[in-house]
């Protein structure tokens, strides 16, 4: 549902030049499909708009008619992926939380024991009604049935509240899979998304099994097993990884403890022994290294620097003083979170980088002092030998 207009004056809005226009708007124009069914295929139909699905150019036609759906919304508060949107609203919830009023009508989507927080007084609405508004505007459609909402609260009430687009109630989560990450609604624990990524990764198991039994080398099983089931016990780790319980970082080694079962068979002793000789390493320590790394490749672009922050207080002592500002968290969980945990990773690494450079110079100074040594006790032998 893309107007070919309306793209084509965005595209003139941006500074694109004329020739490029034209050729862009080539291919939002005069387009044709066809259905294929049981080996039969259709006649040709004329679409009246729509960008060409399946190729980057298409994709970038969608990009830049839909890049200002959302841009009533604050940009630290909103998130997009291709055609995914969220929007959040942290909520101040003291004093505003209401029981509803069960006499006069009873709901059907409200439990009687949840407080009632009223989603008409609430800007989330109000950016529901103004994406609606953008929608109409450029000529496409959103799908209520396709929206929905959740709720993170620390409050120890339970909440309710409705949400609408174009006066359609949308539907609240309390699980959600974003870009294949499935988020609880109690933020923080992560045993949804431990208990698909293990029962995803040890579903392919069985592949090592097979390949295992017609005769595939270790060398080959262990790289199919790095490929296809050590990568899907990785996804997005630098997430959750650092709020793990201990429970579910076993259950996560596991995986990997199982494939080497498989590929070893009877040469499988134990654990430690298996990751030495297949050259692995722990899980856990892997996805450490990764959050390690994902910190210091945010340090290259200006939103990893916003997350991560060099520290520029002088009032502290320069041998204790951390290089990274750490967050400040009122609560263990977000001490726990991603964020924090990659900050003090980089403050953990550069200290060690300092003590490693320390050492280096003590060792260098300590090598100059023997070398000057052995020099002066050669030119003392050579003016013995002259006296004698």
């Amino acid at each position: 549902r893309g107007d070919p207009t309306t793209t084509t004056a965005k595209f003139i809005n941006m500074g694109l030049r004329p020739s490029i226009v034209k050729i862009l708007s080539s291919y939002m124009t005069s387009r044709h499909m066809s259905v294929k069914f049981n080996g039969e295929e259709s006649t040709l139909i004329t679409l009246c708009g729509g960008f060409p699905a399946g190729s980057v150019i298409g994709q970038d036609c969608y990009l830049v008619a839909s890049n200002d759906a959302a841009q009533e919304v604050n940009m630290d508060d909103r998130f997009r992926y291709i055609d995914d949107l969220e929007i959040l609203e942290l909520i101040m919830m003291s004093g505003i939380l209401q029981e509803y009023d069960n006499y006069s009508y009873v709901p059907s989507d409200l439990p009687h024991d949840y407080k009632f927080l009223a989603g008409s007084t609430r800007q989330t609405q109000s950016n529901l009604d103004s994406i609606a508004s953008w929608t109409d505007l450029n000529q496409m459609k959103l799908n209520p049935q396709k929206c929905s909402y959740m709720l993170f609260s620390r409050s120890r009430e339970q909440i309710v509240t409705r949400l609408t687009v174009n006066d359609n109630k949308i539907d609240q989560k309390h699980v959600s899979k974003i870009l294949g990450c499935w988020v609880d609604e109690d933020a923080g624990k992560w045993e949804t998304n431990t208990k698909e990524l293990c029962k995803s990764a040890f579903s392919r198991i069985s592949m090592l099994t097979k390949l295992k039994y017609v005769g595939v080398s270790t060398e080959d099983l262990i790289e199919i097993y790095t490929l296809f089931i050590r990568s899907r016990a990785e996804y997005v780790s630098v997430v959750w990884h650092s709020s793990l319980t201990v429970e579910q970082t076993r259950k996560i080694e596991n995986i990997q403890k199982t494939s080497l079962k498989v590929i070893l068979g009877q040469d499988y002793i134990d654990y430690p022994t298996a990751l030495e000789w297949c050259g692995l390493t722990e899980l856990s320590v892997r996805r450490q290294n990764r959050c390690l790394a994902y910190a210091k490749t945010s340090l290259k672009y200006p939103v990893g620097q916003r997350m991560f922050p060099v520290n520029h207080q002088n009032d502290q002592n320069v041998r204790t003083r951390e290089q990274f500002k750490v967050n400040f968290a009122h609560t263990e969980g977000y001490r726990q979170s991603a964020v924090p945990y990659c900050q003090r990773l980089l403050n953990e690494d550069a200290r060690a980088r300092e003590i490693a450079a320390s050492q280096r110079t003590r060792e260098g100074e300590a090598m100059g002092r023997a070398g000057g040594a052995a020099r002066r006790g050669e030119g003392g032998a050579r003016r013995e030998e002259g006296g004698t």
